[in-house]
């Protein structure tokens, strides 16, 4: 995770990096980024994290859910 927020900070432009990258720095900019990689991209090891990360950040995920994943699904 600190590697990513290194690389997201590193990229300024948004308009020259890939949009893949460009769509993890808006989830960073919005702090949803954890969110993301917990409910998306996981691995096991993070997995076992979940319930920890829910407790203390249960905000942001209904925020990613509601902002990205329930309004992907409308379209």
């Amino acid at each position: 995770m600190d590697a990513l927020h290194t690389v997201l900070k590193e990229s300024k432009d948004v308009k020259k990096i890939e949009p893949s990258l460009a769509a993890l720095k808006k989830l960073d900019a919005e702090g949803l980024l954890e969110a993301y990689i917990l409910l998306v991209r996981a691995d096991a090891g993070m997995k076992q994290d979940y319930s920890t990360y829910r407790q203390n950040n249960r905000d942001k995920l209904k925020r990613y859910l509601a902002q990205y994943v329930m309004k992907n699904g409308e379209n």
